[in-house]
Order: structure tokens, then C-alpha cells, then sequence
């Protein structure tokens, strides 16, 4: 039951972020209201006897407890609510995302002879790196360390079908989503170098020529 309503609510909290939501201008509410009802019933009507949920989670598409937590905050900003993950904490989340995804999915394409997924059975080692790595997090003020903690809890809890700790923590479309990301930024830093103007002293000096009267 618990795995059931997990899939509708990550299903209901994507859909929710995908729909163009209203500003903050008269009549927004509206928007937002039909919005969600677009999304509950996106979510909940069954099609050919399985809700759409059920359909993805039949291909293996399952949304993992950390993709779910960051859609929760997405839609919780857009729609006016607070702001449960800062700017530190989205840029962990996406360099989480491309890390443990980098490390883990290439083994399912048959490069490597490690497979780091096995960590995720048996999970002590994994959760006593988890646990450091919150830590730190928490010791720089950085909420993502809540987020890998919910991925602990939620896994004693059996919210998701499997009982690999990889699978609260991450998935394949986290991971391209984090990567999408980290290479938008990237290709931003670069263009942003790339605008910046010479100085006008190093221009000068590298045209002596044109500072001679004549």
C-alpha cells in the first residue's frame, strides 16, 4: 500500500512541476488549483486497469525518496510555499545526482568490473558513508544532508518494492536531470569567461602602435 501511494504522489508532485503554474498575479490561485487537479487525476485514473504509476513502475521507472523530496520542494516554491531547499542545498542535490549515478549505472552497461549497486544490499558501509557525508553537510548548514537521511528512513520503512539503499537514494532520471544541470552551469561559466572585456590597459599594451601620435 505504502509502495502504491509513493508512486502516485512522486507522479502527482512531477506532473504538478511540469504544469505552468501562475505567478503571484490576480487570479494565480486558479491556475494552481486546476493544476492539481490535473495532477491528481494524471496520477489516479486507471488506464486499461493500471494507474499510470503502476504503468512506469512496470517498465522500472520508480522514482527514488531524493528525487522526490526535490520535486516536493519545487512545487512547494512555485506554488508559494516555503522554501524547504536553499540554493547550497539544489547544487548538492545535483552533484549527488551526477556522482552516484557516474559511479553506479555504467556497471549496467557492462563497463567495469566493480559493481558499487551491491553496496546498496548489504548497507552498512554505504549508510556509515552516508552518515558522514550528512555530517559534513549539516556542518556547513547544508539541508541535503535531511534529504539522504529520509533515503535511510524511508528504506527501514519499505517504502519502495526494493530493498537496495541506491534505489531511495537515486535514479536514472535524477541522474540525467543532475547532469543536464551540472553541464548547463558548466557551458554558463565558460560563456560567462568568454564575455568578460579585455582590460583596456591590456589592450593598449598590445597595440603600442596605435598610442604613437603620428
Amino acid at each position: 500500500m505504502i509502495v502504491h501511494w509513493w508512486g502516485i504522489a512522486s507522479l502527482f508532485l512531477a506532473i504538478l512541476a511540469a504544469l505552468p503554474i501562475a505567478g503571484r498575479r490576480a487570479g494565480a490561485w486558479r491556475y494552481r488549483a486546476l493544476a492539481v487537479v490535473v495532477a491528481v487525476v494524471a496520477a489516479t485514473v486507471p488506464i486499461a486497469g493500471w494507474t499510470l504509476p503502476c504503468w512506469l513502475a512496470g517498465v522500472g521507472v520508480t522514482p527514488s525518496v531524493t528525487s522526490t523530496c526535490l520535486l516536493l520542494a519545487f512545487v512547494a516554491r512555485r506554488l508559494g510555499g516555503p522554501v524547504l531547499l536553499d540554493a547550497s542545498a539544489w547544487r548538492a542535490a545535483w552533484w549527488f545526482g551526477v556522482i552516484a549515478g557516474v559511479a553506479l549505472y555504467p556497471t549496467a552497461f557492462g563497463i567495469g568490473s566493480f559493481d558499487p549497486y551491491a553496496l546498496g544490499w548489504d548497507s552498512l558501509p554505504l549508510v556509515v558513508a552516508l552518515g558522514l557525508l550528512a555530517i559534513i553537510l549539516l556542518w556547513f548548514g547544508n539541508r541535503f544532508a535531511l534529504v539522504l537521511a529520509l533515503g535511510v528512513l524511508a528504506l527501514n520503512l519499505h517504502v519502495l518494492e526494493s530493498s537496495n539503499l541506491w534505489d531511495y537514494l537515486t535514479d536514472p532520471i535524477l541522474t540525467l536531470f543532475s547532469l543536464g544541470v551540472a553541464a548547463g552551469a558548466m557551458w554558463r561559466r565558460w560563456g560567462a569567461k568568454r564575455a568578460v572585456p579585455e582590460p583596456a590597459g591590456a589592450a593598449a599594451a598590445a597595440s603600442p602602435a596605435r598610442a604613437r601620435p603620428a
